[in-house]
């Protein structure tokens, strides 16, 4: 059965908003077909399955509403019943497939996006919690798609703006990230003192909670002197301990750095502490 217009518009937006790890999109209108509700267009119920890291941390209801407003007007004028179940990583396992629609065998949707990120590294995500943010105009332009009322114009509008972020990418005017990319480049530079960059709208103090320490295990250490040691961290650089230490550091030896107090950062191994330095 081919994928009506209300269907095509709710992967592109939900693809756009959360860039999720999963996602399927349902047409359960048949099995309503001469119920309340149903308005003889084959696009009366939906049930979404969408799985986002954008739900971290987030109530059920709050998801919901998310998915909701990222909709705009679909639900409850284009579509008489949604049936939305959101959840973040690790949360539950796959529903149906992966990152795609699911309808009669239909093949899955290509990914639109994962993350809509600047060249820099990033733009602020499509939806918080709460609040819409703004974003890059590869981005914005799919998002005014809503605003056409007229369905052929819709996906007329859909197909150009698409178009337009696939050449941005291809031009480098845009980069696509996954989350998980974007956590081993914030680890990568855990140590540097940078200004805040605002990876998937996450607010300073947001960011800065994020990452108060790593842990792992010493690589590469040397013996400087005045007791002084070099070492290296997996994904996070070479690190120097900025006073002399009676306390051996070998290869392979546990340890956690954290934040400390004026931009500091200590080296925690055996309960003791050492002051260490990011040098690369």
């Amino acid at each position: 059965m081919k994928k009506g217009p209300a269907h095509i518009e709710m992967e592109m937006l939900l693809e756009a908003a959360f860039a999720p790890s999963r996602l399927a999109v349902i047409n359960d209108s048949a099995q309503h077909h001469g119920h309340s509700g149903d308005d003889g267009s084959g696009e009366s119920h939906f049930t979404i399955e969408i799985e986002s890291a954008l739900f971290a941390g987030v109530s059920r209801l709050t998801r919901q509403r998310m998915v909701n407003k990222a909709l705009g007007d679909i639900p409850g004028t284009r579509v008489h019943a949604l049936a939305i179940k959101a959840s973040a990583p690790g949360e539950v396992k796959l529903y149906h497939g992966t990152r795609q629609s699911v309808q009669n065998g239909d093949e899955p949707m290509t990914k639109l996006t994962y993350a809509i990120l600047l060249a820099a590294i990033c733009a602020p995500s499509a939806y918080t919690a709460e609040k819409e943010a703004a974003g890059p105009k590869a981005y914005t332009d799919i998002v005014a798609c809503r605003s056409i009322t007229d369905g052929v114009a819709r996906l007329q509008c859909f197909d150009a703006a698409t178009q337009a972020l696939e050449t941005a990418t291809q031009n480098k005017q845009v980069v696509m990230l996954d989350q998980g990319e974007v956590q081993k480049t914030k680890k990568s530079l855990f140590g540097f003192a940078l200004p805040n960059i605002p990876f998937f709208g996450e607010s300073a103090e947001e960011q800065a909670n994020e990452f108060k320490e790593i842990e792992g295990e010493l690589a590469n250490v040397q013996a400087l002197p005045y007791g002084k040691y070099q070492f290296t961290v997996e994904d996070a650089g070479t690190w120097q301990t900025t006073q002399g230490t009676s306390t051996f550091l070998k290869n392979g030896k546990k340890f956690k750095i954290k934040r400390a107090a004026l931009g500091s950062f200590m080296l925690v191994t055996n309960s003791t502490g050492i002051r260490v330095k990011r040098v690369n």
